[in-house]
């Protein structure tokens, strides 16, 4: 009994679990009799361990079951993250053994947490699917996978993956999802859709490979001005990959300045004045067009080159490349407006990203 209680002891303390000085086997005094099983271990202030709370237990469990791994060969642990704040969940998996090359105990364990991925390693990781036939695969280490797990590990748990070029095109499919969510629509996320920023179109394909060898559905979206290399988008689509991408030869912003209505440009220059100071923005619009420019009488006439223009000073100035600032944009100004866009382009893509997904019929 003794060597028993020193191993909870030594567990309970190396795990940062409470338990006072030392664990200590007593009468527990709420049992319903007084059999042999009415002796349970207690902390040192007498209060059994059966009271530690659902994540302590969980940790202190794990624990144990380290030390006398010898004598047992098979763990299941559901939901792993249950009860454990994202530094005890990385405590919890080391104590099963996640770092150890070799381990005598085979641990089977479910979660629904990015922050048990991202502790893991490829080739610990198996992503099971159901259907006519169920199926096991490894996520391995190739395909650089394993970088992929560190940046987007929250992909790894929706069923259609949308790899983005950049942080714009995260937002805009974001913000287009508050606005459909508010509106009681179908969404991209509420049908398993993720979304992944790939940071550049030149990783673009690297990351979309990585989703796509392991059965998830992936599409990309991408700008049009800057193209990746030709044969790593064919041999996406041909492995099945679904691409959207903007207007030949445009990015984003020039799809969307093109497209949307003068009042909500006249919207998105209030917007961006706001965000990124009156003087900053006036002085990328400036530059774009390589010349003077009054604001008081410039926006009262929005043609095809002034869209241009301001596109380019969008662009160059990174007005929308962070994803809250995209985000906000889409849904507050863009997507409440999408009807009235005086070009299709904008709201077609949006439109056939929700149908890949499922969230919307064809």
């Amino acid at each position: 009994m003794e060597e028993t209680l020193d191993i909870v002891s030594d567990a309970a303390h190396a795990l940062g679990v409470n338990v006072g000085d030392t664990v200590r086997a007593l009468l527990d005094a709420h049992s319903v009799n007084f059999s042999g099983s009415a002796i349970s271990l207690h902390g040192s202030e007498g209060v059994p361990l059966r009271k530690l709370g659902l994540g302590s237990s969980r940790l202190l469990v794990a624990g144990l079951q380290n030390r006398v791994a010898e004598n047992s060969s098979v763990a299941l642990v559901d939901e792993v993250e249950i009860g454990l704040e994202p530094h005890r969940i990385s405590k919890f998996l080391l104590e099963l053994g996640s770092k150890n090359e070799e381990t005598s105990c085979q641990i089977f364990m479910t979660t629904h947490s990015p922050i048990v991925l991202r502790e893991l390693s490829g080739s610990q990781l198996y992503i099971i699917r159901s259907g006519d036939e169920h199926s096991v695969v490894r996520a391995g280490t190739k395909n650089a996978i394993q970088g992929t797990l560190r940046a987007a590990a929250e992909a790894f748990l929706g069923t259609h993956v949308l790899v983005c070029e950049g942080a714009t095109e995260v937002g805009l499919v974001r913000g287009h999802d508050r606005y459909l969510a508010e509106k009681e629509c179908s969404t991209f996320a509420a049908a398993g859709g993720v979304l992944v920023d790939a940071g550049g179109v030149d990783k673009i394909y690297r990351t979309a490979a990585s989703f796509q060898a392991l059965g998830y559905g992936v599409a990309t979206l991408r700008d049009d001005d800057v193209q990746p290399k030709e044969e790593d988008e064919k041999k996406f689509i041909k492995a099945g990959g679904t691409v959207f991408k903007w207007t030949e030869g445009w990015a984003i912003e020039a799809e969307l300045f093109d497209c949307v209505s003068d009042d909500v440009i006249l919207e998105l220059w209030a917007y961006v004045k706001k965000l990124h100071g009156k003087q900053r923005v006036l002085d990328h619009l400036r530059t774009a067009c390589a010349g003077p420019v009054d604001p008081e009488i410039w926006f009262d006439d929005l043609d095809d080159e002034k869209r241009e223009k301001l596109a380019i000073a969008a662009g160059n100035g990174s007005w929308f490349k962070r994803i809250s600032h995209m985000e906000e944009a889409a849904y507050s100004i863009i997507c409440p407006h999408l009807d009235d866009c005086v070009q299709p382009e904008l709201q077609d893509r949006l439109d056939k990203i929700l149908r890949w997904s499922g969230a919307a019929d064809d």
